[in-house]
């Protein structure tokens, strides 16, 4: 009967450690399921995150391009219009210089220096529209140049925010993995 009733206790022994190491084992593996979850919910975050940022700076990257191609459209269409200014006015000048030279024997002196300054007048208003587009050009590229080295200096300083986020948040995840691993073996 002794030797029955160790035998009988033995099993019932047995039988709550197994019981008792299952739950224990159920346990750890519903903690360490939730724990990847969190872990897997932060760096998808992360992950979106990063897309936004790369994204937005693409999106930064492609407005630029298409404001320096609009510069040098409107560039382009100033020097175009200017040219075709400048054949009008060339011929106007051609026109008021025929008619000069067809009249210039029955003209009195007085209208030959009235049709002078007509042709001055012109002529210096040729000029100053032809340094205030030059002067205007120029001040276009000078903007684009100075606005490219704003943008560079922006993208560099997202990816050295960038770097420091991955950094921390590295070290934040080992933290938590060397506690959570002293926590199972102790």
């Amino acid at each position: 009967a002794v030797e029955i009733q160790r035998v009988y206790r033995c099993a019932v022994a047995k039988t709550r450690y197994q019981t008792a190491r299952r739950g224990i084992t159920f346990l750890q593996a519903h903690v360490r399921r939730m724990l990847a979850q969190e872990d897997f919910s932060v760096q998808q975050y992360a992950a979106i995150e990063i897309q936004r940022v790369w994204r937005g700076s693409m999106s930064r990257d492609d407005l630029l391009l298409m404001w320096q191609a609009s510069c040098i459209l409107q560039a382009s269409a100033r020097r175009m219009i200017a040219q075709k200014k400048f054949v009008r006015l060339k011929l106007a000048v051609r026109t008021v210089q025929s008619f000069y030279r067809s009249w210039k024997m029955t003209v009195a002196e007085e209208n030959a220096h009235s049709a002078a300054l007509v042709l001055q007048a012109y002529t210096r208003r040729y000029i100053a529209s032809k340094k205030y587009t030059l002067m205007r050009v120029r001040l276009v590229v000078i903007q684009a140049f100075a606005r490219q080295v704003l943008a560079v200096l922006e993208v560099k300083r997202l990816k050295s925010v960038i770097l420091i986020q991955s950094l921390y948040r590295r070290k934040v995840a080992h933290q938590k993995y060397e506690s959570l691993r002293r926590g199972v073996v102790t």
